[in-house]
């Protein structure tokens, strides 16, 4: 259970003291309903509550929610798809937690009836099966970034907030709330002082990441030419919160990828071609940047702990998950 206790940690780091009060909430709330369940045994009791744990932190966090008695279907999609965004789960994974959550569901006096699996089968289908981390490629290639763009950028409804947040991430290594909490002042001053400062970031830890080539500074300049509006993400009729615009970026790629993905890649080390997601691009940011410095003559070591700063983490072993 250490692992899963420092993982919870990490993922409360990033709340603030109004999200922090309620997730405390939420898990009493867990906690009360384990106490009352006598007829499971403790293993299957941990593990319910560590899917339930970290299904409260989305409530927390996403929806500002404070009962699990208010949990309905689009609450129960949008931890599915996060899931699969920012923690990489396997089907197996996934389908415990709605296991734990029918589970909670049915011992809180719920308001609202939850649809069965069936309902939530495309969604499932996205996860990968293969269970070993390291098998697994997540970058994008840079056809499937530009295919991407590609359609966000012809389609008629007016999707620049999709092709904003590719160029960013792509370009930067940015994570989705990093992107969507952008602002063109920011973009401005990035293109005057050479770097892109973020200040919404994993853990609240400010870092700054060099512009280091054209490609870099024009896709700086095409969003600022985009946005529409001084927060480039948020608008008054689709993303009113940051949490919308998030969500509205993620749904997309979900929705289009089958358009731009290239299924029929062989990796040649062997590894499982991972969907699609934004996070995909931070993957390959970081691949890229670090074939940049090992050809300045850096070492693999000295390699990756440049690939580190610009991704703002501290530990080596992380940095090599995205190699």
């Amino acid at each position: 259970m250490g692992e899963v206790r420092s993982f919870l940690i990490e993922r409360m780091i990033d709340m603030n003291k109004r999200q922090q009060n309620l997730f405390n909430n939420l898990v009493s709330q867990i906690e009360r309903v384990k106490k009352e369940n006598v007829r499971q045994g403790s293993g299957g009791k941990d593990r319910y509550e560590t899917s339930q744990r970290i299904f409260a932190e989305h409530l927390a966090t996403k929806y500002g929610s404070q009962n699990f008695r208010n949990v309905r279907d689009l609450h129960i999609e949008s931890f599915l798809k996060e899931r699969i965004e920012r923690d990489d789960v396997t089907l197996t994974t996934l389908k415990n937690d709605l296991s734990a959550i029918r589970k909670l569901h049915a011992n809180v006096n719920a308001k609202n009836e939850i649809s069965e699996n069936k309902v939530f089968e495309d969604i499932l289908s996205q996860a990968r099966v293969n269970d070993d981390n390291e098998s697994v490629d997540r970058a994008w290639t840079e056809d499937e970034y530009n295919d991407a763009l590609n359609i966000a950028e012809n389609m008629q409804n007016d999707r620049s907030d999709v092709v904003n947040a590719l160029k960013l991430a792509r370009n930067f290594g940015t994570r989705i709330e990093e992107v969507v909490h952008l602002n063109k002042q920011q973009l401005r001053e990035a293109l005057k002082n050479n770097y892109l400062r973020l200040n919404i970031t994993k853990g609240n830890i400010m870092r700054d990441v060099p512009i280091e080539n054209d490609m870099q500074r024009e896709a700086l300049k095409e969003v600022l030419e985009n946005a529409k509006n001084e927060r480039i993400f948020i608008n008054h009729k689709d993303a009113r919160t940051y949490e919308q615009a998030e969500q509205r970026v993620q749904d997309w790629i979900y929705n289009h990828r089958d358009k731009f993905q290239n299924k029929d890649i062989v990796l040649k080390d062997g590894r499982e071609k991972a969907n699609c997601t934004l996070h995909g691009l931070r993957h390959h940011y970081a691949r890229e940047r670090y074939e940049k410095e090992l050809q300045k003559g850096l070492t693999e070591r000295q390699a990756r702990v440049q690939v580190s700063h610009r991704l703002g983490h501290g530990r080596d072993e992380v940095t090599k998950i995205y190699l």
